[in-house]
């Protein structure tokens, strides 16, 4: 990946964790409070996760959106994340933008550059599943985006969801 590419309506510039370990904190608490507070997680797991993420550039590896100085979203392509369909992968993960940014492109320009990501580490396919919370809105975002539903499964807390896949053309 290049070292940023340039979300061109507000200039969030979408650049690796790696290269930006100082939202790592941020992008833990994002994660946190979105995907794992209600599931009584330890919070020191998942922003050791981010600690890590930050120092390196193997999977999973995380993208950041930063507008100027300030972290306005982030997306993550991971090897694994579905433990009920553990043959899949890679997945694009934990795509958030702060709900004062969202429906500006930064969620498309993320799911963009995880997918150029994925191309780039030599990837044919993307696969997600999505958050019980929106599901009908998320849904309804990632099929304009050309994702297909190819299945239902048991997420991770085993409730049912849907199960998305994207083709990446080769460029």
């Amino acid at each position: 990946m290049n070292n940023s590419s340039l979300d061109s309506r507000r200039g969030a510039a979408i650049i690796p964790l790696c290269r930006a370990p100082e939202h790592a904190a941020e992008c833990a608490r994002w994660a946190y409070d979105e995907w794992y507070r209600r599931r009584d997680m330890d919070p020191e797991i998942v922003y050791g996760a981010f600690r890590r993420r930050a120092r390196r550039a193997d999977m999973p590896f995380t993208l950041v959106a930063v507008d100027g100085n300030a972290p306005v979203g982030m997306a993550t392509l991971k090897l694994k994340d579905l433990r009920s369909m553990p043959d899949l992968g890679p997945w694009l993960s934990s795509l958030y933008v702060i709900p004062a940014r969202r429906g500006e492109g930064i969620g498309t320009s993320l799911i963009s550059a995880v997918a150029e990501e994925a191309r780039r580490r030599e990837f044919h396919e993307l696969f997600l599943f999505l958050s019980q919370r929106h599901m009908a809105l998320l849904e309804g975002f990632y099929t304009k985006r050309e994702w297909r539903c190819i299945a239902t499964a048991l997420d991770n807390d085993g409730r049912t969801t849907k199960v998305f896949r994207l083709e990446l053309n080769q460029r």
